[in-house]
């Protein structure tokens, strides 16, 4: 399965960022401002106090190490492979947006965990995410509803438009991620599920049709929020308010392929 070349391919498609299929550089485990891939933080020299710790982990637990990770803002993105526990440290994070993205080597199978983060002043961040296999792929087909776990989705080959510098997928997957291991989501609200999608940051100028299956409890009428993680952007971007009824929630529209939340507002 090609899954994971798609999210590779996010690394080149950002100006300025990139990371090898395997792993990528090799040279730091805990990238500063002086130690960047690409670019980096506007910091011109000084130091800030804020600064990110983050594990990454299979279902199971055990720490994953040897993949690359994307640490990005609007100046660039600071990338490095994780260490043999799984762990990675980025200093001197500025008081902007950012989106955090694993990249697993191509062919794997693994999902990409997008999160967009921001921090306050001083604040350190430290964390584990918890990287999950994708679900059995589909291929991409002209006008079909795939279903990921609750999350029904139709992606037409035509609306969808892949990353630069990348050949267009011919498959599609996702999975439910476990509530017991979300990401840190700074959203209003109570969190009600997350989905991971590949082919990860795959754009869809007309929005994807949407509906989820509504396991929440969620009374016909009453209403959920879904919105997506933006590697471009380094924010949630809105898909909409889903509307419970016929035992599923619907009305919204996906404006590109990543991480999925829903949202009780």
């Amino acid at each position: 399965m090609a899954m994971r070349g798609v999210a590779l391919a996010i690394g080149l498609a950002f100006t300025g960022c990139g990371g090898d299929e395997d792993g990528g550089d090799t040279d730091s485990t805990t990238p500063t401002d002086s130690e960047t891939d690409t670019g980096g933080d506007p910091t011109g020299g000084t130091t800030t106090p804020q600064a990110l710790s983050v594990t990454l982990r299979d279902p199971a637990g055990a720490g994953m190490g040897g993949i690359n990770v994307n640490f990005c803002n609007a100046a660039g993105c600071r990338s490095g492979p994780t260490a043999a526990d799984g762990s990675i440290s980025f200093d001197n994070v500025e008081l902007v947006p950012y989106a955090l993205e694993p990249i697993a080597a191509e062919g794997s199978g693994l999902a990409t965990p997008l999160v967009p983060l921001t921090f306050a002043a001083d604040e350190v961040k430290a964390f584990d995410l918890v990287v999950p296999p994708l679900g059995p792929a589909s291929p991409l087909g002209s006008t079909s509803e795939e279903e990921f776990q609750g999350l029904f989705v139709t992606v037409g080959a035509a609306g969808i438009q892949e990353p630069a510098f990348h050949e267009p997928a011919t498959e599609i997957a996702g999975v439910l991620a476990d509530p017991a291991a979300w990401p840190p989501i700074n959203l209003p609200g109570t969190v009600l599920a997350v989905w991971y999608l590949a082919p990860f940051n795959y754009a869809a100028p007309a929005g994807l049709p949407t509906r989820i299956t509504n396991s929440y409890g969620l009374a016909d009428g009453a209403t959920a929020h879904v919105y997506v993680g933006s590697y471009d952007d380094f924010a949630w971007l809105d898909g909409g308010t889903v509307t419970a009824g016929g035992g599923f929630l619907t009305g919204a529209s996906l404006p590109l392929l990543s991480t999925v939340v829903l949202i009780q507002e």
